[in-house]
């Protein structure tokens, strides 16, 4: 019997993996499906055939993972009009051969117009914070002014007007 000698590649062991654009934006359609909203009509309301959060999209590599009310500071159990902003920018393995057209998966294009302000709220304030959201660091004017690192997270406390 033949003897196999495994021997381990030290450049592997150092190297972080990353996945390329087209399987971030893959992977994040089958975590993320589309949240249809149906009625069974019995509301006497009418019904908006669509909504939109913000007005218009993050760049493909920026991720929002996670946006929540925060608690009033004297009192835990109350909503206030505060939330919890976080972004994930994804990064990009730069080994991988990104010579696919992404346009269908992606809106990162020169002469696209990305998200500045939300939809359907008004803004009072946004600023950048730690990730508890507890410690404020910078105020922002709007969401064009939010940029985040490749690979890194960032929160922001977002508030609304009453």
């Amino acid at each position: 019997m033949e003897a196999i000698n495994l021997k381990r590649d030290e450049n592997l062991e150092s190297e972080i993996p990353n996945l390329s654009r087209l399987t971030h934006s893959l992977s994040a359609t089958l975590l993320y499906p589309p949240i249809i909203v149906a009625s069974d009509g019995k509301e006497d309301r009418p019904l908006k055939s669509s909504m939109s959060f913000i007005d218009g999209p993050f760049a493909c590599s920026h991720h929002l993972v996670n946006m929540r009310t925060l608690p009033f500071p004297d009192n835990f159990t109350t909503p206030s009009y505060s939330s919890l902003f976080i972004l994930h920018n994804l990064g990009l393995a730069c080994k991988v051969n990104e010579n696919m057209n992404h346009d269908s998966l992606c809106h990162d294009q020169p002469s696209r117009k990305y998200a500045t302000k939300f939809e359907q709220v008004t803004m009072q304030s946004i600023n950048r914070c730690s990730l508890t959201g507890m410690h404020a660091f910078e105020h922002l004017n709007d969401l064009s002014n939010i940029n985040v690192s490749p690979m890194q997270l960032e929160a922001f406390n977002v508030t609304f007007a009453k």
